[in-house]
């Protein structure tokens, strides 16, 4: 039993997907309960990608200091739509000392957002 805490320990480190790593955590805790072994500090072990929410308000709120500098930023030539070039904003944001991470997950959080039809 103790070996295969180890393991579940070790795949907790290595996850990103926040989802397994929350399932990993639990199966520690019960493992742990059953063994009479104190839980090990779950927040600390290994690093979950943040929430969609947390990547879309830190990414925003840089778009929305580019905003406020006066950065282009919008490649859309509609008024009620925003285009954006990611390799554009990585480099306005190196130029402007900011520094949200351009990652697979935004992608991906930015796709789910828009296809929720937020504007």
């Amino acid at each position: 039993m103790s070996r295969h805490r180890l393991v579940l320990a070790k795949e907790l480190i290595r996850t990103r997907n926040r989802a397994v790593h929350e399932l990993l955590g639990q199966e520690i805790v019960k493992l742990s309960n059953v063994m009479g072994l104190p839980a090990l500090e779950l927040d600390v072990i290994g690093i979950a990608e943040p929430t969609k929410p947390s990547i879309l308000a830190d990414f925003w709120a840089a778009v929305l200091h580019l905003n406020d500098k006066g950065n282009p930023y919008d490649h859309s030539r509609s008024h009620d739509l925003i285009a954006l070039n990611l390799p554009h904003l990585v480099e306005l944001f190196v130029t402007n000392g900011l520094q949200p991470v351009i990652e697979p997950v935004l992608s991906a959080a930015l796709k789910t957002w828009q296809a929720a039809g937020v504007h």
